[in-house]
């Protein structure tokens, strides 16, 4: 069961976190509305650490929605942020089901209701700016972000200053998965201190034998039925070079045209009793001048011999 703990440096309002997972006391007697932030690849790879592989091929959205529903509260929006740099760690990508690797799985979340978002680098300050201006509305009463570090403390710090500045009571909330890993706790100056279970997880794991849905938010397009026969691979043909063929044609022609110019000198039909060695000799010079043979039968056009 998850639980949910109220840490020091809150908003200072009369709003207790309920052990039935009641709301914030936002005094409507409504569910409090979250929206939630999510890191891909911390939550993942907290996930991984503190479970095993397989707990990364979670899914963000159920997961949230659980934990909402949990404490009473109403999922207002989560958006899911990812790299879209190539990662060197794949850790979390040996999972125990046909999820198969991080493609795939941001696939699968693309086919969620949950907002994807991929940048390359970094993406935690898109998800401090994003944070920031989901403060501003007054229909969120709780910010969660998830697979977050320290480096989100200004954000629970600016949700305490807009609560004061908006006079209601908005709490910051951070969920983890308890481990030694370093996003296997929670935000230090968080209200809320949200701790993700192994069973929680093994309820909101995509299911290994589902068909991945339609990756509509990774890329532009129209997918392909996934009952579908898998297309053949279309046929490579080699790519023309102009300038590289036109060497080419260029260097053979020149060989054998030198390589004729000394059985001519041998006086014709006497190169038929030519030896292996002079005819490899003859070849190798041939080629040798022939590495650049534009400037070879230039010179030899303007009366200048390169000897041999």
């Amino acid at each position: 069961m998850t639980t949910q703990t109220e840490a020091p440096g809150g908003t200072g309002t009369t709003a207790p976190d309920r052990e039935d997972g009641g709301g914030t006391g936002t005094g409507t007697g409504s569910p409090a509305r979250v929206a939630v932030l999510c890191h891909a690849d911390n939550l993942r790879a907290s996930l991984a650490h503190a479970f095993g592989p397989g707990y990364a091929s979670v899914n963000p959205q159920a997961l949230a929605e659980r934990l909402a529903a949990e404490r009473g509260w109403d999922l207002a929006r989560l958006t899911v942020y990812a790299s879209s740099d190539p990662h060197t760690d794949n850790t979390s990508d040996t999972l125990l089901d046909d999820t198969g690797t991080r493609a795939a799985w941001l696939k699968r979340v693309g086919g969620t209701s949950a907002r994807l978002t991929t940048q390359p680098g970094d993406v935690t300050l898109r998800m401090a700016l994003d944070g920031t201006a989901q403060l501003r509305d007054r229909n969120i009463g709780i910010l969660m972000v998830m697979g977050a570090g320290p480096g989100f403390m200004a954000l629970a710090q600016d949700t305490r200053t807009a609560a004061r500045q908006q006079n209601r009571d908005i709490r910051f909330a951070s969920a983890f998965a308890p481990s030694s890993h370093p996003h296997g706790r929670a935000v230090p100056s968080a209200d809320l201190s949200v701790s993700i279970s192994r069973a929680l997880v093994e309820k909101c794991l995509f299911s290994a034998g589902a068909t991945p849905p339609s990756p509509r938010r990774i890329y532009a397009g129209r997918a392909r039925a996934q009952t579908a026969e898998p297309a053949a691979p279309a046929l490579r043909l080699p790519r023309l070079r102009p300038l590289r063929a036109l060497y080419g044609v260029g260097f053979a022609g020149s060989v054998m045209a030198l390589v004729w110019e000394d059985v001519v000198a041998a006086g014709g039909h006497a190169a038929l009793a030519w030896d292996s060695w002079r005819w490899g000799v003859s070849l190798a010079l041939a080629a040798a001048k022939s590495l650049l043979w534009p400037l070879y039968w230039l010179a030899r056009a303007l009366g200048i011999e390169a000897g041999g």
